[in-house]
């Protein structure tokens, strides 16, 4: 039993505790780049980033017979860090969503985030506009942490002919899904955060764009 000294055991000694109470941790998001200040009392962090989400290809007017892959999804890192392995401040960089291509351009890939030196993930690929349907993008690689994750390629653009081509879907990150493919329209953004953008098709004459990457995060969850 207990008592209020400490600890009564059968044999009735006590044996005396010192009860250290801890504080419920806080979390810090960023969702630009910017600089991470260490708190004062900090015992350590857990530190979980994405990479930005690659921009789809676009197709330009009457093109016809060709569709875009969707952008890869962000790579993905992360580490619980010790407080003596943490600076006074970190620089902390959000990778942007990849571009989407417009007309018959590629689109871009996404950008590296990192927190500091310590782990970083890059973006996912950006895909390429062509007279056949086109690969879906690489996924972005994380680095740094103790538990790392490739984000998925996205889905090759898809169809035989004219009037079966759509857009291949983004691939997603480990927290954001990507795009959906679409035909004749502008391909859909990829989710937060991480997803690469969709792809799209025209059999139209009108410029059609890639769908857009989602932009990376940074979470640090922060224990006293």
């Amino acid at each position: 039993s207990k008592s209020g000294t400490g600890i009564e055991f059968q044999d009735g000694t006590i044996q005396t505790t010192a009860v250290v109470a801890a504080s419920a941790p806080t979390i810090q998001v960023f969702t630009a780049s910017g600089t991470y200040t260490k708190p004062a009392g900090l015992k350590s962090a857990l530190v979980r980033l994405v990479g930005g989400g690659g921009g789809a290809g676009g197709m330009n007017s009457g093109s016809g017979t060709h569709s875009t892959g969707g952008g890869g999804g962000g790579g993905y890192s992360e580490e619980l860090l010790a407080i003596a392995s943490i600076g006074a401040t970190e620089t902390v960089t959000v990778g942007a969503g990849g571009a989407g291509g417009v007309g018959f351009n590629a689109g871009s890939s996404g950008g590296t985030t990192s927190f500091g030196s310590l782990l970083s993930a890059t973006g996912g690929n950006g895909t390429s506009a062509s007279a056949i349907p086109s690969l879906g993008g690489a996924g972005g690689v994380g680095s740094g942490g103790s538990f790392n994750v490739n984000g998925s390629a996205g889905t090759s653009g898809i169809g035989p002919n004219d009037s079966l081509q759509v857009g291949g879907p983004g691939g997603s990150s480990l927290l954001g899904g990507g795009g959906r493919g679409v035909r004749n329209a502008t391909g859909e953004a990829g989710g937060a955060y991480g997803g690469g953008g969709g792809g799209t098709n025209d059999v139209a004459a009108t410029n059609r764009t890639g769908g857009a990457g989602a932009s990376g995060i940074v979470i640090v969850v922060e224990y006293y």
